[in-house]
């Protein structure tokens, strides 16, 4: 099993990384970073501008990010891409399985007790499609988790590079276009649209 570092663990060392006078800057190397919530990324990310507010640099570096991974490369004074990478952020998504068909040909009878109008559970043994009312309360929680994860980012971007609210959203809509403006070049995508500072290999960093 791939090994887990808890959330508090990083936020402790990094709190204590802030006063150690042997510690002299923050390198946040994300390459093997899972994907994480946005409460616990937020939870990291907190502590990384507490750290930040010692005078000490912090400094990101990824042969490419994830969304998960971008949002703490972002608290960092400057952020570094390998000329081969990427950043990828498309936003959240939701997906769920219906087995109405399922069950209508395995003949399994399904008793479902419901009431209230946003009670989607047992749809999944109901229906072959997504309600009307799910769709609704679906979009609710991920445009506001979508929301606050654009929210974090331009905050953190903001000093010493500014990064303009709409950016994270026009990146994520409209990525295939400015890759073929780039001619396929995925880094300098990033490098142009201001999510990173610099492309450079691992050596050169």
């Amino acid at each position: 099993q791939r090994a887990e570092t808890l959330v508090r663990d990083l936020t402790d060392a990094i709190e204590a990384a802030k006063t150690d006078k042997r510690v002299e800057v923050l390198v946040l190397d994300l390459g093997h970073m899972a994907a994480a919530g946005v409460a616990k990324l937020e939870e990291v990310a907190a502590a990384i501008r507490d750290f930040r507010t010692s005078g000490k640099k912090v400094y990101a570096f990824g042969e490419g990010f994830d969304q998960a991974q971008y949002y703490l490369a972002a608290q960092a004074d400057k952020i570094y891409l390998d000329p081969q990478g990427l950043v990828l952020i498309d936003g959240f998504g939701y997906y769920r399985t219906f087995l109405k068909g399922l069950i209508g040909k395995l003949a399994i009878d399904v008793n479902v007790f419901r009431a209230g109008k946003f009670k989607s559970y047992t749809d999944q043994f109901s229906r072959s499609d997504m309600s009307e009312t799910e769709e609704e309360e679906s979009l609710a929680w991920l445009n506001s988790l979508w929301s606050q994860y654009q929210a974090g980012i331009v905050k953190a971007r903001q000093q010493p590079e500014r990064l303009a609210a709409p950016a994270i959203a026009d990146y994520a809509n409209n990525y295939a276009a400015l890759a073929k403006e780039q001619r396929g070049d995925l880094a300098a995508v990033a490098l142009a649209q201001g999510l990173v500072t610099e492309l450079k290999s691992r050596r050169e960093f």
